[in-house]
């Protein structure tokens, strides 16, 4: 009864250890051809071939001190694309990982690093016995490729584990050595009693399920799962194979076998078409599928090992990885160690090298025992991301479903669920998903359509709250991941462009006025569309009635509030100030693309209007697209009603209004997990006050605030409350500078700035292992942390055949965000009327 290390050794030991009857011997590399031989190969230097890539990528420095020479000694690291995994902080830090092999030497380069043993490691033999140099050989090379740990040291063939910032708890186990040509025969299981065995191995795996969540099991008996029937584990393995099942929540990996195209004793080549018993217990045992994995060995073409088993009726519960060849750390001074008869199996090379370097040293070993931890390894970096998450079950079934199935790994009976994939493991897989209620049950809301969208009113306030916050989205496998919560809100932080100015000031403006009380106006800019057509596109367009001391008004384009003022001084204002947005209300650019009517009538003391309108905002740069119609977005309503004094040298305005937006709150949108801003309500007053000073200077000021409806909802922004935004214009205009058409204008003002306000949001933080989402509420005020003020100077000329136009600018805390700096701004205009 032979328990063997799967691994390919150059020699045969002929020690055999007891154990209660039962002889184990590691899982090693065998197939055809009799010598094993994979040590008898020295490791050579392997440099990056992804260099001239790395170059190309904007990440090359980040790239490049994760694909070390370390990373590229290990081949295997490239071929499972570990990089990825490391890329994303998933190294494997906080996972354990119990090795159970023949022993282990501790002292090796690779593992000098603080906590990487963990205390409950048993590294000597029963008796409290030492094993020799050579005996660690195997349990040495193994847990190097789960942990070797990552450094810079400069040693030839100094590689790094997969996870190397896991925690080994490593269980010393006496092994034998694998069969060789001519000597392979299944273990006759029910010709001895293994109810001591069973018991044992049923408490040790109960006992390390208690302090880890992976075991690394490079090791097993001769035979294959199906040269026995069910019963034969059934009767001799009950304990052991219910502690396997039990410990749900730790996951076993099995290296599937070496024994592919060896000579049986009775002269015949083995077809290993399937795996070694140990490992594919779960094919008479399903409820051994969830937390148990056999791993088959490929080469560094990706091609299946010779010697190898093959996944055959495993292929549930089983998986390809990098076994041929593997660079590997080996015990210190084992030259010496060495036996003359150990020696004679080991060519001049090798032992050439292991003379040579007696501290320091690394061999070529192939083997399913060095599949095996590829795959332990990657499931303590996933372990790691996503253990407190996802569970035992989950974890392995990611493993599964993200190994590389094209081409030849489709083949299920060889590969199994194909070759591991640790890259696209750490990553989401297919859509990724917000649920906003406490269970993964319930309805998914896309990421790509989940976003909130700031203008510049609320300038920094909600990257300022949310700089310290992650989202945790999931994937369709339900994993967590988190991402930066500032992802998903961006500010749109509209400027007024110099295109806008530009635009506006080329606009063919028309008025028309009769004696029977009508009056029209409308504004056109030209046009070239994408199919080459050109005209003229509608901008504005009014018409307006009087009759007496009523007045009626219907408007297109135009920001309702304007009506303040008559349109000719609309229209001498916006040139002399060069700017189409002055003195108005700013929120009822919702409304511009659309329509509005005013009823007004003229009393002793003032005049009062009354104005209703409906309409869209202008998309933002609209002034450039190629396209007779303008396009816009969103929708608003509402009215106000003003009130106006206009005396000989002062006007005085009061203006209170309602504003109902469909899809918006004061310009700003939502969407998916967040919520949509539906049906908000704001209510604005707007005072404005022009003195008239003389007949030459004139001082405007307007002061407008708005205040929203409190909004409730059940998604991430559960509530806003006392959100008030305020805005403000300050204009001097000296009139006949030095002609009659000239003017001088000086402007000071800040569009539109939340005062007030505070946001509740509901952050997702993850998951449990029953599918519980969980959140952090938090709350922060809104406010921006600066205060953007805009100040302007305007030379205008205003002659019957040409316009000039001369803008200083200076800006102050650009898009409300505090900066120190001051932004600069130049514009000259030319227009002539041919």
């Amino acid at each position: 009864m032979i328990l063997e290390k799967e691994s390919n050794f150059s020699f045969k030991r002929n020690i055999i250890c007891l154990i209660s009857s039962i002889f184990i011997c590691s899982c090693g590399g065998g197939g055809s051809g009799g010598n094993n031989l994979p040590v008898s190969e020295l490791p050579s230097e392997q440099t990056s071939s992804k260099d001239t890539v790395n170059d190309l990528l904007p990440f090359t420095d980040i790239i490049k001190a994760i694909e070390t020479d370390e990373y590229f000694n290990q081949w295997g690291l490239s071929s499972i694309n570990a990089s990825s995994a490391y890329l994303l902080d998933a190294t494997g830090k906080g996972s354990i990982v119990a090795v159970v092999d023949e022993a282990l030497d501790w002292s090796h380069h690779e593992f000098l690093k603080e906590r990487i043993l963990h205390p409950d490691s048993v590294l000597t033999y029963s008796g409290n016995r030492e094993p020799t140099a050579w005996q660690k050989f195997h349990g040495t090379a193994t847990v190097s490729i789960i942990a070797a740990r990552k450094d810079s040291a400069d040693i030839p063939s100094n590689m790094h584990g997969v996870a190397y910032d896991s925690q080994i708890l490593f269980i010393a186990t006496e092994l034998g050595d694998p069969p060789s040509d001519g000597e392979y025969v299944p273990i006759a299981i029910d010709k001895f009693d293994w109810s001591y065995y069973d018991a044992q191995e049923a408490r040790k795996y109960d006992d390390l399920s208690e302090k880890v969540q992976i075991v690394n099991n490079s090791f097993g008996f001769t035979g294959q799962i199906t040269d026995y029937p069910k019963t034969t584990f059934g009767n001799n393995f009950p304990k052991f194979i219910e502690a396997l099942a039990n410990n749900e929540d730790t996951i076993f990996v099995w290296s599937a076998g070496n024994y592919n195209g060896i000579t049986d004793v009775e002269g015949n080549k083995v077809d290993g078409t399937d795996p070694g018993w140990l490992a594919g217990l779960g094919y008479y045992f399903p409820e051994l599928k969830d937390n148990n994995v056999a791993v088959v060995a490929i080469d560094q073409e990706g091609m299946i090992a010779d010697f190898s088993n093959r996944c055959g009726v495993a292929k549930d519960f089983c998986i390809a990885a990098p076994g041929v060849r593997v660079n590997v750390a080996i015990p210190n001074n084992l030259y010496v160690s060495l036996t003359e008869q150990e020696k004679s199996v080991l060519n001049e090379g090798v032992l050439s090298y292991l003379k040579d370097h007696p501290t320091e040293a690394y061999l070529l070993a192939s083997g399913t025992s060095f599949a095996a931890p590829h795959v332990s390894g990657s499931l303590a970096v996933l372990f790691a991301k996503f253990g407190s998450q996802l569970s035992a079950k989950e974890i392995l079934k990611r493993l599964f479903l993200t190994a590389n199935k094209e081409g030849l790994y489709a083949d299920e009976e060889i590969y199994g669920h194909g070759a591991l994939d640790l890259g696209q493991a750490v990553a989401p897989v297919g859509s990724i998903s917000f649920f906003n209620s406490s269970h993964l049950s319930s309805a998914a809301l896309p990421v790509s359509e989940s976003f909130v969208i700031t203008g510049k009113s609320f300038g920094d306030g909600l990257s300022k709250g949310l700089k310290s916050y992650n989202f945790s989205f999931f994937d369709q496998l339900a994993a967590p991941f988190l991402v930066p919560a500032n992802t998903f809100f961006k500010a749109n932080i509209e400027q007024f462009s110099q295109i806008e100015r530009m635009k506006d000031f080329q606009e063919k403006k028309f008025f028309n006025e009769n004696t029977n009380g009508f009056f029209s106006f409308s504004s056109w800019d030209d046009v070239t569309n994408r199919e080459g057509n050109r005209g003229l596109r509608l901008i504005e367009a009014s018409i307006k009635y009087f009759s007496g001391e009523d007045s009626f008004s219907f408007d297109y384009g135009l920001n309702p509030s304007l009506n303040i003022f008559s349109y000719y001084e609309i229209d001498n204002l916006q040139s002399a100030f060069f700017d189409s947005n002055i003195f108005t209300i700013p929120w009822l650019k919702s409304v511009e693309a659309g329509y509005s009517a005013t009823i007004s009538r003229k009393t002793k003391i003032g005049e009062i209007k009354f104005n209703v309108y409906s309409g869209s905002k202008r998309r933002e740069n609209w002034q450039i697209l190629p396209s007779f119609l303008i396009p816009k977005e969103g929708r608003a309503m509402g009215g106000f009603v003003s009130f106006s004094m206009n005396k000989r040298k002062n006007l005085f305005d009061l203006t209170l209004g309602y504003l109902k937006e469909e899809n918006n709150l004061l310009g700003n949108n939502s969407n998916g997990a967040f919520g949509n801003f539906k049906d908000e309500e704001s209510l604005y007053i707007s005072v404005l006050n022009r003195t008239s000073f003389s007949k030459r200077l004139d001082l405007l000021i307007n002061v407008s605030a708005i205040e929203s409806e409190p909004l409730k909802s059940n998604y991430y922004i559960q509530s806003i409350s006392d959100l008030t935004e305020l805005s403000f214009d300050i204009g001097f205009i000296v009139k006949e500078i030095f002609s009659l058409n000239e003017s001088l204008t000086f402007r000071l003002y800040q569009e539109p700035r939340v005062e007030k306000g505070k946001i509740f949001i509901e952050v997702p933080v993850g998951r449990n292992y029953s599918g519980d989402v969980f959140f952090e509420d938090i709350q922060f005020p809104l406010r921006p942390s600066g205060r953007e003020l805009s100040f302007e100077a305007v030379w205008t000329k205003n002659s019957n055949d040409k316009i000039i136009n001369f803008l200083l600018g200076v800006k102050k805390d650009k898009g409300n965000i505090k900066d120190g700096s001051l932004d600069f701004n130049m514009l000259f205009a030319f227009k002539s009327v041919f």
